[in-house]
């Protein structure tokens, strides 16, 4: 994995979309390069695709790779009834998440505590997990890269365990509302 944690080099999101389509432009993506593009990413200018609304959480498209990953932006609303995400799956695909602003806590398991500027990584072989914002009085914002493209999930019933696979769409595609 990344061992340089110097200062950020990518400060846009067309930039670090630009360094993501060079490292997918093959068929052999070295992995621990694309973990380290996430790393040294800061794009300051992501508030431009932000869509909150009165709900959990929004996913907001930003880049569909050329079909080899999706980058999202989820945008999570504050306050009392908005409990995050349910408990899913990835339906087999990869994700790295950078949290971009704000508190995330990972219900699930016991992942290092969330800071800005940090990436994390989840696998169905690492099982289910349930996200939230920790804050309840102020907004957050994670940005994700599925690889391949996540374009449905398995939902669990935390309850009865009951298994629903959903459709995965997005809030807004390139800034703009669906």
């Amino acid at each position: 994995m990344s061992t340089d944690h110097s200062e950020p080099l990518i400060n846009s999101l067309d930039e670090l979309i630009l360094h993501l389509r060079e490292a997918f432009s093959t068929n052999d993506v070295n992995i621990e390069h694309v973990e380290d593009l996430m790393s040294k990413s800061d794009p300051r200018d992501w508030n431009r695709l932000a869509n909150y609304a009165k709900c959990p959480y929004t996913k907001n498209l930003v880049d569909e790779g050329n079909g080899k990953y999706d980058l999202v932006l989820v945008c999570w609303s504050e306050g009392e009834g908005y409990t995050g995400s349910p408990i899913h799956d990835h339906s087999g695909s990869h994700c790295f998440m950078k949290i971009l602003q704000g508190i995330l806590s990972e219900v699930r398991f016991a992942w290092p505590e969330s800071k800005d500027n940090k990436v994390y990584y989840m696998s169905d072989k690492q099982g289910l997990h349930q996200m939230e914002n920790a804050s309840k009085t102020e907004q957050a914002a994670s940005l994700h890269l599925y690889i391949p493209p996540i374009r449905s999930c398995h939902t669990f019933d935390g309850k009865t365990s009951h298994k629903t696979k959903c459709e995965v769409t997005f809030w807004s595609k390139y800034g703009k509302r669906e």
